[in-house]
This record gives structure tokens, sequence and C-alpha cells, in this order.
């Protein structure tokens, strides 16, 4: 939420909603950087609207197959 509240016009973020709950996240920062939060199904349908040539960011490790299945991957720390 830092990235959105300091530097707005490089940050996106998506939500993924089922009624007023939120189910997951992602957040993409200067068209690289990703943070991804939610269950396996939520991260996936996620990803389907990130289009980006280079990752790096913060994901938590179950969320890595997902992920690297689709993207090169260059940095990555992945969270317990």
């Amino acid at each position: 939420m830092m990235d959105y509240i300091n530097d707005e016009a490089n940050t996106e973020i998506y939500l993924a909603l089922s009624d007023e709950e939120i189910e997951g996240s992602m957040l993409i920062y200067k068209h690289r950087i990703i943070n991804l939060r939610g269950a396996e199904g939520i991260i996936s349908r996620l990803l389907e609207r990130l289009d980006i040539d280079y990752v790096e960011g913060s994901i938590y490790q179950e969320h890595l197959p997902i992920l690297s299945s689709k993207y090169n991957i260059d940095s990555i720390h992945t969270m317990i």
C-alpha cells in the first residue's frame, strides 16, 4: 500500500472480490514488481491480467509454480 500512497502513477492494484470479501490481490509496481495474495485459483485468475516482461517481487512459496509457469522470473523473495 505504501507504493500506492507514495507513487500512485506507477502502482496498479487488482482485487478478487466475492460479495464484500477480498479473496485475493495483485499489486504491480513500476510494471515489474508484483505482490500476490490469495488462494491458488484466485492467483491464477489475477495473473491473467498481468502483461509484463520482467518479473520480480515477493510471493508466497505456494504461488511460485503458478507464476513461474507463465513468466521467466528474475528475482523473487518467497514469504512463509
